[in-house]
């Protein structure tokens, strides 16, 4: 018998159309979902898809989609409606919270009502050490001097380039 999870990322990866989207969705590296895929293709036996500048349906691909796309999406929503509430506290600066996060927040939240948001306004320096104490997940903040944190512990990330900066922009 195939592995559920194998189907549900063959319906993002369709959905999605690219790898790169769905490895960002679905929290995986390209390697690993290619791999899943390629598990998924040898245990049925066929192709799902055509890959060429994305990954685009094959005949088979569209048929197994069809027959298993809302069977996956009720899965997936009966398993989020049972999760144990996640917390996720943010730190950033109140101007960046007020200003630019406000509507992202609300956003993910409506999308995500199974997580619980907490978002502290601190100085620089309280921020960064409660993010290194584990008290903070998220550290939202303008650019800083590299020589300002121990670059070991922590990933910069430019907003601009992901999808949060799009939404927060709007």
């Amino acid at each position: 018998m195939v592995n559920l999870e194998l189907f549900r990322i063959f319906v993002i990866v369709a959905r999605e159309k690219t790898m790169t989207r769905a490895s960002e969705i679905l929290n995986i590296s390209q390697p690993a979902i290619t791999k899943h895929i390629k598990n998924l293709e040898d245990e049925l036996r066929v192709t799902l898809f055509i890959r060429n500048r994305g990954m685009k349906l094959t005949e088979d691909g569209k048929k197994l989609y069809d027959k298993i796309a809302s069977s996956i999406d009720t899965l997936i929503e009966t398993e989020n409606s049972f999760l144990v509430n996640k917390k996720i506290t943010f730190g950033t600066y109140a101007t960046m919270l007020s200003k630019v996060l406000n509507e992202s927040i609300v956003q993910f939240y409506k999308e995500n009502r199974n997580v619980q948001i907490n978002a502290v306004t601190e100085p620089f320096n309280e921020l960064f050490e409660n993010f290194l104490n584990h008290k903070i997940d998220i550290v939202l903040l303008k650019r800083q001097d590299e020589k300002s944190y121990n670059k070991s512990k922590i990933k910069y990330i430019e907003l601009r380039k992901h999808r949060i900066y799009a939404d927060c922009k709007s």
